[in-house]
């Protein structure tokens, strides 16, 4: 762990984030994500090993704890703390509920009171909106984004023109185009062609979601497969509707 944080800030990064909340069951298998916050004395020495690693910040990603009889997220963010972590992270879910039921909030706040470092709330931050009502509550230092994001990176700069009080308009039917088409370029360079579009006809159920035919696209998106298919429903879904040039087939 420490050679990784060494390579990670060697190559340009501006943090080094330890994942304690991953609840992935072959990543808890391996001891990895959540799995750790059953092993606080682990926990210790990892990041131990990793702040005398690095220069650049160190922070820390956990949740509650492995499940409701096994919460250890005050006694890891006091460890966290002890070795010199500048930051930490609460999803208020156990391992257990996975992505179920409502994150608990109010163990944020709880943590922001036991510790002397800043505290990050996440988990349940679907909108611009939300964003703002949580960092408004002043339970947190901060917020982190996740999963909401899929498909809508314009959650950002939306969250912070509401921050700064400014109008921010839902992202046109031509920019949701060109930041899908940005994205899935990235994405074939990255990782070649055939991952790459793997990984974007994931994110593309995303991405449609909300929209007008997003039902038509899902279902359409199950059979293409290629670059050239997946851009030309692109073009039919989002140029070529009642703002476009064209029309969409008959009943979608």
């Amino acid at each position: 762990m420490a050679e990784a944080g060494r390579i990670a800030q060697s190559k340009g990064a501006a943090l080094v984030d330890i994942n304690l909340g991953c609840p992935v069951k072959r990543v808890c298998r391996a001891g990895a994500g959540a799995a750790l916050l059953r092993e606080p004395k682990r926990v210790g020495r990892i990041l131990a090993a990793v702040r005398k690693a690095v220069t650049c910040p160190l922070t820390v990603k956990m949740r509650l704890g492995w499940d409701a009889k096994d919460l250890s997220a005050l006694q890891i963010s006091r460890i966290a703390e002890d070795q010199g972590v500048d930051a930490v992270t609460l999803h208020p879910r156990t391992r257990a509920q996975g992505y179920q039921g409502k994150a608990d909030w109010s163990w944020v706040g709880r943590l922001k009171e036991a510790r002397g470092i800043p505290v990050i709330g996440n988990g349940d931050l679907v909108s611009p909106q939300g964003c703002l009502e949580a960092l408004a509550s002043k339970s947190c230092d901060g917020i982190m984004i996740g999963r909401a994001a899929r498909g809508n990176p314009w959650i950002f700069s939306q969250t912070l023109d509401l921050l700064s009080g400014k109008d921010s308009p839902e992202p046109s039917r031509e920019m949701r185009y060109r930041t899908i088409r940005l994205h899935m370029d990235w994405l074939c360079t990255q990782y070649g062609k055939e991952q790459g579009i793997r990984r974007i006809r994931f994110l593309l159920f995303h991405y449609g979601r909300g929209l007008p035919r997003a039902g038509w696209f899902r279902r359409e998106l199950v059979s293409r497969h290629t670059e050239e298919a997946l851009q030309g429903l692109l073009r039919a879904f989002l140029l070529e509707g009642p703002t476009g040039s064209g029309a969409l087939p008959d009943g979608v």
